[in-house]
């Protein structure tokens, strides 16, 4: 129904925390349509990312943000 309106969706969670918002210096990771968030990531890089990775279909960015925070939890 949303794509019939032109609607799109991406998950993009973020990482860095406060700082890197600050300083421009997030890392996003990107799920969803390839294209679509590849039109983004420019976007996202003169904003507030650092970097900024498209990981696969719709979810797989917060797929890679679990388990980064798992991975940091774990070495913690």
């Amino acid at each position: 129904m949303l794509k019939e309106q032109s609607v799109y969706m991406v998950d993009c969670p973020v990482s860095g925390g406060p700082k890197g918002a600050e300083n421009g210096t997030c890392a996003t990771m990107l799920g969803g349509n390839k294209n679509l968030c590849e039109s983004l990531r420019e976007f996202l890089l003169k904003t507030f990312s650092g970097k900024s990775v498209y990981c696969g279909p719709i979810g797989s960015g917060m797929a890679v943000k679990a388990i980064n925070n798992t991975m940091n939890m774990a070495h913690v």
